[in-house]
Order: C-alpha cells, then sequence, then structure tokens
C-alpha cells in the first residue's frame, strides 16, 4: 500500500470513528453513509500531501511549483529547487505540477561578503 493509499485508509477510519460517535448514533444509517463518502471524496480531492524540505506541506492538486514557492511566501527568483532528487532548472518551473508524494528541497540564496 503507498503513502496515498494509507492517508486515503487513515481518513476513512477517523471519519467513520466521528459517524459513530454519540452526536450521529441518531441518524439513520443512509444518512450515514451518504455523508462518509461526501466526506471521503471531498476531503482525498481537496488537497495532496508532499514533503518540503523534509516536513509534510500539503496544497491544491494542479499547483505549479512558482505559486507553490510563493504560497510558502518564498521570491522564485531567490530559490533554487531540487524536484524529487534532481535539481530543476528555472525554464521548466512553469510547467511543474506539484503531485501527490513528490518531494522538494528549496535552498534560499543569500547575498553578502
Amino acid at each position: 500500500m503507498g503513502c496515498g493509499e494509507k492517508k486515503a485508509v487513515s481518513y476513512l477510519l477517523n471519519t467513520v470513528s466521528l459517524l459513530l460517535s454519540p452526536e450521529y448514533c441518531l441518524l439513520s444509517p443512509e444518512y450515514c453513509l451518504l455523508r462518509l463518502i461526501h466526506l471521503f471524496i471531498s476531503k482525498s480531492m481537496s488537497e495532496i500531501t508532499l514533503q518540503i524540505n523534509g516536513k509534510t506541506q500539503t496544497c491544491l492538486p494542479a499547483t505549479k511549483l512558482p505559486q507553490m514557492l510563493e504560497n510558502l511566501g518564498m521570491n522564485p527568483r531567490l530559490v533554487a529547487v531540487e524536484y524529487n532528487g534532481e535539481i530543476l532548472h528555472r525554464q521548466y518551473w512553469q510547467n511543474t505540477e506539484i503531485k501527490e508524494g513528490d518531494k522538494l528541497e528549496i535552498v534560499t540564496i543569500v547575498g553578502g561578503g
């Protein structure tokens, strides 16, 4: 089972636990099942998980690399990026879409003397 599958199973089990809690016990089984399906689909489609400098982060699917950098508060002109173990040349950044499980190492360029 891959990382994404483990996350989905974990989320599903947590959602089932929530639906079995006392405040939901009085609801019909049909409602609980429909709510479970809705929560599972909306959560699994709403964000992806990746590693940035060794820390787990999330972002929306189809986020481009420059947007991800800006979301992190970084100036894309002042960083170098290793994308899944390879230095990614700046010319490819605009077309690089962040995917589930990606690993980024971002190094800030610092001037000085």
